[in-house]
């Protein structure tokens, strides 16, 4: 097939990744969701005052530098591809502090600009550059903010750590 014809034809493409419990990886998943105060959405043109502190986030922590994966899925869908809500999230070195701005020299990983999809992911590199363990602070947001946007989501985090634990940051 041609690669203009692939373009036309497909609007997604999704590759599998395996990460087995056999091969060390640990999974931790919890459900959240975006609700009154926690809708907040994030600053744009049409949510000029939000405030990323007001977003669900969560500490990750971690024993020992090592490999990561991270999904994030949103629970009410359009359709098998799209969701309800433009999604992202972002996992900074905060030590298990509330993320209130955007320190790209404190970024961890992110799953890119918010996108209108059900599953998002990206890799997470869980480096050396701290002393461990250490609590990673997720962010999990959506791009509306009020009644439009609440919610629910999962998460998943991997990580080739057997102390690896997850909770919501007060």
């Amino acid at each position: 097939m041609e690669v203009d014809d692939f373009v036309e034809n497909f609007s997604y493409l999704y590759i599998c990744q395996v990460l087995d419990k056999k091969d060390g990886w640990v999974e931790k998943r919890v459900q959240g969701e975006w609700k009154g105060p926690s809708a907040e959405g994030l600053p744009c043109r049409a949510n000029p005052k939000a405030h990323l502190e007001k977003n669900p986030q969560f500490e990750i922590t971690v024993s020992k530098p090592c490999d990561g994966f991270i999904m994030m899925r949103q629970n009410e869908k359009v359709n098998m591809f799209k969701g309800k809500q433009n999604i992202m999230f972002m996992v900074s070195k905060m030590d298990g502090e509330r993320i209130c701005n955007v320190d790209k020299s404190k970024m961890l990983c992110m799953s890119g600009q918010p996108i209108n999809l059900n599953i998002i992911t990206s890799e997470c590199d869980f480096d050396r550059t701290v002393s461990y363990p250490y609590k990673f602070s997720m962010l999990i947001a959506n791009s509306n903010n009020g009644a439009a946007g609440e919610g629910t989501f999962e998460i998943g985090i991997y990580a080739m750590d057997q102390g690896l634990s997850v909770k919501a940051l007060p």
